[in-house]
């Protein structure tokens, strides 16, 4: 190989190293806030190394950049917990943000409720989940299921109507009940298709049945309706639920973390599609969940991550990050996100070369 190539690889190297050197903002009187979170792939895992690695090590990262702070993070299963004799509640993360011996905590399983709020402050929501239903892709293009109305209304029988104890409540939900009912007899009077053959069942774990037994809202009582006349709908495992969708005309109907779930099914069974449950007839349902990261009570804090999230949503880099953890398996094993980054650096290292050259030239 001749010399000046040689010249010019090593410069083009030391060109590609000088600019990462750059890009990195100094360490140097930064605040290290104390942060724990809970392994749960793809979120936080370990590598070979026991390093950290996932979404929200990605996030931080990102954050960390923007609100210009630095960060630890250990695994809370392998934290030493003191004991609180005196008070049994809040526990798990909440309580150790909550007596200050963590500045924030993050994890798949820390959303926004009334109960935590009485002890720790949340971030603005990185990510949120509804309810979902999982479905098999050939039947939503076979029975043109677009919206969760599209499979409420494969039903022409009326459901049971069950109580709810607030007779005010009782009355509204009624009224709403009997608004819908109308709806759905105008739908079906004009409806110029056939009926589809099958009927695809909704059908849900039997803690999210009894979830959806105490909401009020119209469009969860509903679901929870629909679930009561079929009893047989429901499922004591998750997996069972995923893998009643593949095979038969099933759709399995998730909320909260399991929602969040159904997303992740869709990576590991590439047949699966997901359905978001929102009506166009029904008020969205309260089973919504926002995420965030927690912090002790008016911390400041939670003020720059609260910027730096907001940040990341405009530019759509927040999207972009959920997107390399997320449906990567059946994108032929690398997502968009990846592709990018990869393209991007054979433009840089092509651009560096070619800039060596003409320098040197």
């Amino acid at each position: 190989m001749p010399s000046y190539s040689i010249t010019i690889m090593f410069i083009a190297i030391a060109m590609i190293n000088i600019d990462s050197i750059l890009a990195q903002p100094a360490n140097q009187n930064r605040p290290t806030l104390r942060g724990l979170t809970s392994l749960r792939a793809p979120f936080v895992e370990k590598d070979l190394n026991g390093k950290l690695t996932g979404y929200f090590i990605d996030l931080l990262d990102e954050m960390a950049q923007i609100g210009n702070f630095n960060y630890t993070l250990i695994d809370s299963g392998n934290l030493d917990v003191p004991s609180d004799s005196f008070q049994t509640r809040p526990n798990g993360l909440v309580n150790e943000v909550f007596r200050n011996r963590a500045d924030f905590a993050i994890a798949d399983s820390l959303y926004r409720t009334t109960s935590q709020q009485r002890y720790v402050d949340f971030s603005d929501s990185y990510m949120e989940s509804n309810l979902s239903a999982l479905i098999h892709k050939d039947r939503i293009v076979q029975n043109n299921i677009k919206t969760i109305d599209d499979l409420l209304d494969q039903r022409t029988k009326l459901p049971a109507v069950i109580p709810v104890n607030n007779q005010q409540q009782q009355q509204q939900y009624n009224q709403q009940q009997q608004q819908y009912n109308q709806q759905q007899q105008q739908f079906n009077n004009q409806q110029q298709q056939q009926q589809p053959e099958e009927l695809i069942q909704l059908g849900v774990l039997r803690q999210i049945y009894r979830d959806l037994s105490v909401a009020t809202d119209p469009l969860s009582r509903r679901i929870y309706e629909i679930l009561h006349n079929n009893p047989g709908n429901m499922v004591e495992k998750r997996e069972t639920g995923i893998e009643r969708s593949m095979k038969t005309p099933y759709a399995f109907v998730q909320v909260c973390v399991e929602s969040i779930n159904n997303e992740l099914a869709m990576d590991e069974y590439c047949d699966l599609r997901q359905i978001k449950v929102e009506s166009k007839n029904l008020p969205k349902s309260e089973l919504h969940y926002e995420y965030g990261i927690i912090g002790q009570k008016y911390s400041p804090n939670l003020e720059i991550m609260n910027r730096a999230i907001r940040e990341l949503k405009s530019n759509g880099r927040l999207d972009e990050l959920k997107r390399r953890y997320w449906n990567r398996k059946c994108n032929g094993g690398v997502n968009s996100f990846e592709q990018y980054r990869y393209m991007m650096t054979v433009v840089t290292t092509l651009f560096s070369l070619i800039m060596s050259i003409f320098i040197l030239s």
